[in-house]
């Protein structure tokens, strides 16, 4: 997971709970580093060659799920990044958030 954690909690959370959140990621963080740790001799002697199939599975899992539900941040206020978190709002993909920049633009432009 690297430094995901890190990011995520840091622009998800308000500050008073930000060391709270901090700390769990971290924790997650160490045990999937331990379970990778743990799992990959074992993964080796059965899969051979096809030891890394399984993480690049999930990492290709994780990239769909960043891009389909991790709202983004970028230009956002604090409050409004709460507003889309806490209202349950439909996720917005970078993808589709440029998406509606050009059309905003284009709507401008006619």
């Amino acid at each position: 997971m690297g430094p995901i954690p890190w990011l995520i909690t840091a622009e998800y959370f308000d500050a008073k709970y930000v060391a709270t959140a901090m700390s769990i990621a971290c924790i997650v963080n160490w045990v999937c580093n331990f379970m990778v740790g743990f799992c990959f001799p074992y993964m080796h002697n059965y899969l051979g060659a096809y030891t890394f199939v399984p993480f690049a599975a999930i990492l290709a899992v994780t990239f769909l799920f960043t891009q389909l539900y991790v709202t983004e941040s970028y230009g956002r206020t604090v409050e409004e990044i709460y507003r889309f978190v806490n209202l349950h709002a439909p996720p917005q993909s970078s993808y589709v958030r440029e998406f509606q920049k050009y059309e905003m633009i284009d709507r401008v432009v006619e």
